[in-house]
């Protein structure tokens, strides 16, 4: 059982041009000292689609990622399914929410967050962290980074450049 959690585990919410990226880039630097492929669980409304469009432009995804599949509105993800992601044999090392929607971007994060701070095992509420997309335009994300209390467990990344941020030419959602 110890082996398994030696694992990494990458909960990626929004299978667009950011998350395929975070895959691809997962793909190209993720070998690790146990020699397990990353675990990734891919998590979007249309993520069969998603993922056929991932593996078509990058067919070596499924070489070197461990996929798992969950089919979803982001507005239904809740509590229950963080935990089944928290405890799985290989628990979550790093979560990233990046769709569009600042609101469900932070809804997401705060409920990953929450679930980190509740793990009993004080050595996974630690290594646990969660990034979340900065879209276009938000304040209240950038907010909660500054004064949400979420110990360094959280960061926000930013895709937007100039006045012409290419986050209008995503096709997340």
């Amino acid at each position: 059982a110890q082996s398994e959690r030696e694992g990494v585990h990458v909960v990626v919410v929004g299978l667009g041009s950011v998350g395929q990226s975070i895959l691809v880039h997962l793909a190209r630097v993720g070998h690790y000292r146990s020699g397990k492929k990353p675990k990734v669980t891919v998590v979007d409304r249309s993520v069969g689609d998603r993922w056929r469009e991932a593996r078509e432009a990058y067919p070596a995804l499924e070489r070197w990622l461990q996929v798992e599949k969950e089919e979803t509105r982001f507005e239904a993800v809740g509590p229950q399914q963080i935990q089944k992601w928290l405890t799985d044999e290989r628990p979550v090392t790093v979560a990233y929410v990046c769709t569009k929607d600042e609101i469900v971007n932070l809804r997401i994060a705060r409920m990953l967050l929450e679930g980190i701070k509740a793990q009993p095992r004080q050595d996974l509420a630690g290594a646990a962290k969660v990034l979340a997309l900065d879209p276009a335009g938000g304040c209240v994300l950038a907010d909660f980074a500054a004064h949400g209390g979420h110990e360094g467990r959280f960061q926000l990344f930013s895709l937007v450049r100039g006045s012409e941020g290419f986050l209008s030419e995503m096709d997340d959602t």
